[in-house]
Order: C-alpha cells, then sequence, then structure tokens
C-alpha cells in the first residue's frame, strides 16, 4: 500500500531520527559482519542487540510500526543468539543482512513520508525460521493467535502532594511491564532512581490490551492526577498538496537537510562562540575609531591602538578559520565503513574469499570532499574483486593464501590526503593494455611501441579501454576508469596506478584537505593576477636563454634529467598561439600526476590563503579555471585549475613527458 505517511513526533524529533539511525544502521552492518568473522566473540553479538534496541525504541518513539515491529522480531533472534541457543551460521547472518537492508528501506519511508510497499512477512518468516520458531504456513490460525500488538504512549502526571514521585513512578512503570513490553520512557528510569524528573512520566508501550485496559491499571497505581493513554499514529493521509510546491520536492527538501547535518563538539562550539565574542570586542573599538576619525578627520588626529586592535582581529579571525575547518572536519571512516558490506556481498557472488582491511580510518577529511569520494572508491573496490583478485583455486595455483587481501588505507601526506586502494591480485599487463588501447584505436601503434609498462598503465584511464577477458554487470578493469579520474580531479586531486603482474595493483589518489579554502602562490602575467593552488607547485625558476630549446616547435628546458615544457600561462588560458620572445623568464613548474609544464610569469607576488568561490554554471565548461577568490584589495582573482589545463594539453597532443616517481 502506497501514499503519504504522518508520524507522532515532531519535525526535529524526525530529523534526529534519520541521523541517529543512518550511524545505527552503519554500526550494525559492521558488527554483523564482524559477527560472520568471529562467530564467538560476544561482544559483536552485545553490540548488536545493543543497537537493534535503540533502534527499536526509537522508531516506536516516532510511531512507526513496521520499523518497530522488524527490529522486535530481530531483538528476540538475538537473545536466542546471546543465550546460547542458536549459532551465528552463514544463513543466520544472511537473515540478519537482509533485515538491515529492509531497515534502510523503512528509514527512507521517514526521510520521503512516502510508504516503500515493502512487504515485510517474507523477512519475518525468515526470522522466525532462523530461531527456530514455526514458519508461517504452520503457525496457528488466525482465530488461534494472540490478539494483534499495537504501539501506545502513556502520559501520567503525579499529584503534587505525592511524597514518594519516584517509588510511584516505578510501581506505575511496574504495571505497564506487565501490560505488555515497554520500548521507551521520559525519563528513564535511572533518572527517576536519581529522581531526576518534575513528576510527569511518558512511556511508550508494545501491548495487545487495549488504551482503556492500559489507563485503568495506572490510575490504580495511586497518587496519579492524570493518566492518558493513546495509539502512536502511523496513518496515510491524503494531505493537499501546498500551492507551489510539491510533495516530492518537500520530501527531497527535507532528506537534504537531513545528510547535510553536522555533529560539532560542545567544547569546539564553546570555541568558537569565544571566538565570536572578542571580534565583537574588536568591533566596538573599531566603531569607536570609526567615529573619532569622522570628528577629528580635520584635524588630522592619530589613534594610538589601532594597530593593536587590527593585530588583534587577524589573530582571531586566523584561529576562527582553523576552529570552523575543525568543524567541517569528519573521520573517513564515513566512508570507509560503507564498504565491507560491498566487499563481502560481491565476494560471495564472485565465489571469492577476500578480506577486507582498512587503516587510517581515523583520518580526517572535510565533509565537502567525503561526499564526493565514495562513488570513485566504490569503482576501485568492485574493480578490485571482479577482475584483480583470483578465486582460492586459482591462487592456491599460483602459491598465494586462499583468501585475497583487499586493502583501503588513509593517510595524511604533505598537506594532502592519500588513499590507498591495494590489492595482491594478478596485476595489470602493461603490454596488454597496449595491445587492448592499439585494437580499440585509441592510442596508434606507434604510440604504443614509444611508451614502456609503466606508462602503459595510463591508459588505463582512457574512456573506454578495458583489459578484461569477460565484462561482467558489475565492473570491467578499465571501464569506467576515466569516469573515476574525472571526479578526482573534479576535487582538485589527481590518481596514480602502480601494478605488477602476478602480485597485485594499487591506486593512490591524492586530495585536498578541504574544498573551501587552499593556500595559492599569486602571479602576475600579462598586467593580470592568477592564484595557482600551491598542492600543484613544484618550484619557481629563473629560466636563462642559453637553457631553453626547441623540440617540435615547443620551448623547453632539461629540467635534472626531465624535458620540460615551458608554457606561457596567458597564452593557455585565452587560447593564443604559443609566443617564443627566447628571453630570460620566469617559470613556475606545476606538477599533475606524473606530468609537469613550466608556466611563464611575470612576476611572483606570494602566498596567500584565499577563499574558493565556485564559478557560475555558464563557466561550467571551462576547464582551465578552478574559480575565482577575493583578495585584500577587493579584486577578483581566477584560481588556475591545474588538472584541467594538462588536461587540456594531452587531449590537444601536446602532453608533456611523463616525470619519474
Amino acid at each position: 500500500m502506497s501514499g503519504t505517511l504522518t508520524f507522532s513526533a515532531a519535525e526535529d524529533t524526525l530529523e534526529q531520527f534519520l541521523i541517529e539511525s543512518d550511524e545505527l544502521l552503519q554500526a550494525l552492518d559492521i558488527a554483523v559482519l564482524d559477527l560472520e568473522r568471529e562467530p564467538s566473540n560476544r561482544r559483536f553479538l552485545e553490540e548488536i542487540f545493543r543497537v537493534t534496541h535503540t533502534l527499536k525504541s526509537s522508531s516506536a518513539a516516532i510511531g512507526h510500526r513496521p520499523f518497530a515491529e522488524l527490529t522486535h522480531s530481530l531483538e528476540e533472534l538475538l537473545d536466542r543468539l546471546r543465550k546460547g541457543e542458536l549459532a551465528a551460521t552463514r544463513e543466520l547472518v544472511d537473515v540478519l543482512l537482509q533485515s538491515l537492508d529492509a531497515l534502510r528501506g523503512l528509514t527512507e519511508e521517514v526521510r520521503t513520508r512516502t510508504r516503500s510497499g515493502l512487504d515485510l512477512a517474507p523477512l519475518l518468516a525468515a526470522i522466525a525460521a532462523a530461531g527456530g520458531s514455526p514458519a508461517a504456513a504452520e503457525r496457528p490460525a488466525a482465530a488461534e493467535r494472540p490478539a494483534a500488538t499495537a504501539v501506545l504512549c502513556a502520559e501520567i502526571v503525579f499529584d503534587d502532594a505525592t511524597a514518594m514521585p519516584a517509588v510511584r513512578a516505578f510501581q506505575a512503570l511496574l504495571a505497564l511491564g506487565e501490560a505488555g513490553r515497554i520500548l521507551s520512557s521520559e525519563p528513564t528510569q535511572e533518572q527517576i532512581e536519581r529522581e531526576e524528573f518534575e513528576r510527569r512520566l511518558s512511556v511508550t508501550l508494545e501491548t495487545a490490551e487495549e488504551p482503556e485496559a492500559v489507563q485503568a491499571l495506572l490510575l490504580a497505581v495511586g497518587d496519579i492526577a492524570s493518566a492518558t493513554v493513546e495509539p502512536l499514529r502511523e496513518e496515510p493521509v491524503a494531505a493537499p498538496e501546498p500551492a507551489g510546491k510539491s510533495e516530492s520536492a518537500d520530501s527531497i527538501q527535507r532528506a537534504s537537510r537531513a545528510s547535510r547535518t553536522v555533529r560539532i563538539d560542545v567544547e569546539q562550539l564553546d570555541s568558537l562562540m569565544n571566538l565570536v565574542g572578542e571580534l565583537v570586542v574588536d568591533r566596538t573599538q573599531l566603531q569607536r575609531f570609526a567615529a573619532l576619525a569622522e570628528d577629528g578627520a580635520a584635524e588630522g588626529r592619530t589613534f594610538d591602538g589601532l594597530g593593536t586592535t587590527a593585530l588583534h582581529i587577524e589573530r582571531i579571525t586566523s584561529e576562527l578559520q582553523v576552529e570552523v575547518m575543525k568543524a567541517r572536519l569528519l573521520p573517513v571512516e564515513h566512508v570507509f565503513n560503507r564498504f565491507p558490506r560491498v566487499v563481502r556481498d560481491l565476494a560471495r557472488r564472485f565465489d571469492k574469499e577476500v578480506r577486507l582491511v582498512i587503516e587510517g580510518a581515523d583520518t580526517e577529511l572535510d565533509r565537502s570532499v567525503i561526499d564526493e569520494i565514495a562513488e570513485p572508491l566504490l569503482h576501485l573496490l568492485r574493480n578490485s574483486i571482479d577482475h584483480g583478485i583470483e578465486t582460492p583455486d586459482q591462487r592456491v595455483a599460483a602459491g598465494k593464501a586462499r583468501s585475497g587481501i583487499l586493502r583501503l588505507a588513509a593517510r595524511h601526506d604533505a598537506g594532502q590526503i592519500l588513499i590507498e586502494v591495494s590489492d595482491d591480485g594478478r596485476g595489470i599487463n602493461g603490454a596488454a593494455i597496449r595491445r587492448s588501447a592499439v585494437e580499440k584505436g585509441l592510442i596508434t601503434r606507434e604510440r604504443a611501441a614509444s611508451i614502456d609498462d609503466r606508462e602503459a598503465l595510463d591508459l588505463v584511464f582512457l574512456p573506454g579501454l578495458s583489459t578484461a577477458r569477460e565484462i561482467s554487470d558489475v565492473s570491467g578493469r578499465g571501464v569506467g576508469m576515466d569516469a573515476v579520474r574525472v571526479a578526482v580531479e573534479r576535487l582538485n586531486g589527481s590518481i596514480a596506478l602502480a601494478s605488477t603482474p602476478g602480485t597485485g595493483t594499487r591506486f593512490s589518489i591524492r586530495l585536498p584537505l578541504t574544498l573551501a579554502i587552499v593556500r595559492a602562490l599569486l602571479v602576475r602575467a600579462d598586467g593580470n593576477v592568477y592564484a595557482l593552488p600551491l598542492g600543484s607547485v613544484v618550484e619557481t625558476m629563473m629560466v636563462e636563454r642559453s637553457d631553453l630549446r626547441r623540440v617540435h616547435h615547443r620551448t623547453v628546458i632539461d629540467l635534472r634529467g626531465t624535458v620540460m615544457p615551458i608554457l606561457s600561462l596567458t597564452d593557455l588560458l585565452e587560447g593564443r598561439e604559443p609566443r617564443d620572445d627566447g628571453e630570460r623568464v620566469l617559470a613556475v613548474a606545476v606538477q599533475h600526476g606524473k606530468r609537469q609544464i613550466g608556466l611563464r610569469v611575470d612576476s611572483l607576488i606570494g602566498e596567500q590563503e584565499i577563499v574558493i568561490k565556485p564559478l557560475d554554471r555558464l563557466f561550467a565548461g571551462v576547464e582551465c579555471i578552478g574559480g575565482t577568490a577575493i583578495l585584500g584589495d577587493g579584486s577578483i582573482t581566477p584560481i588556475v585549475n591545474i588538472p584541467g589545463l594538462i588536461k587540456e594539453l594531452v587531449e590537444a597532443g601536446q602532453a608533456p613527458t611523463a616525470v619519474e616517481e
């Protein structure tokens, strides 16, 4: 049955449910996979039971009965596991993971306020069968079954005259416990023990009793001023569509709000508040100086303390910037934790044994980068399992362990984030890459003959290249790798590939810590100021005329054994024919991946932190410019996108020589 859903909870409570359920379901995924790996480890089982119980209580609190029913069935199954009545077999783990998928579908119902049409009956029957309960077909007839349960909300107010409110509260909980299963209470039992409540008690109860019967039980406790018992609503409502705004658009907006929520540590929030407070004081000082300057402008007065205030503002804004940046940082485990389940399912699908090793999950990265890097990483992992890691029999025949190792690692490196996806599989054959590229018309035979196996690996990122013997519906080595590179470069990052046939493959992705603020080298060329991100700058150099050479109508220099083109920055950006006046030139060597070029400029202004302002959609096709920045004097300067610049040179057949690593 489809339709619009309403829930018996406030909007902020529902958004909190979405945030917490996403986190808890991710934690369940990891704990279930850990349990499958170590069935006898009771710690994992206790974690699964605890999280399931929390999900059941929170879903009941918002009135999502199917969610509460499913988690209740899971809780009973897990309880039998805890008691040792069942074993964590592979089949039982399959049921648990299927249940998690269903819970994610039910979570989407809350996010979109729309019924998913998910039929829980087969899954509930599978849970019952896994727990040794009778199958649905073997259960008692409807007339013999116990009455259907409902989730009720009881609101209790105790008499102001009672001298023992905590005792009465416990008595009320006991009475409700006899009527059914208590899902949650506000305040909690621990708070009641500490008498941290104001004579009011709210309880959600799963019971087969009618609300009137439960109310009568409560009123029999004594010292209760009032007790109301009502069912929690979760009914389809044919709500009229608001004028000018569709329900689907509203659902998308709610989903967007939930996904863009960031949790901030209270101490960090206090630090931000203190810094803002100091800025307010400095603002008052500046306003006083401005008033004095206006009054005494004709007298040419100077003001003691203005320089001190300016320095203080500089320090505070720097600290404020650092704190805001910290607030945007999230550990990459927010992405990494999605992958154990994917690896497990794909390994089973291809009859392979794969062990995923995650390292550096606590490495922090800007959330805007985290949101974008998940899909490229997922593609690399799929390719490694599908085409990189061999079957157990193939690995044994090659003298390897039956289980392949797939490693996902992250760490800070030279002011950037380095993420590596590596496997100990069959590797990539450079000769096969060259042969496939020639057969598909991606490169000429002459070009293929001029590059070695190491350089041939870069061809994997060409659109349409694949070395897979069979194309699966999951991946093909090289199929979609161009999309991976584009996604990484869109984040101002780079990707490199290293592989040894028979040993394994490693993809290395370098990413900036943040996309909002970067440190850049400001340069002047033909009267214009440009910003070059420091992550792409290798060095600056003054090149003498005697060191310049002409190769293939291009000015180059020999930079420590590597031929590097020297190109005018403004000629490249403005699409003019390259000019070569042969004079002594100032150049900035920049690099992307394994390729280096020298950009000729007139002068260096210096290093500066800049805030990136994205380009308007009208300039979406301009790959050489990655955004703009507003400088201290109010002028606007373009930020040069080095990956895009070098990519255009490659496509134009002006690719610089790859540098040795």
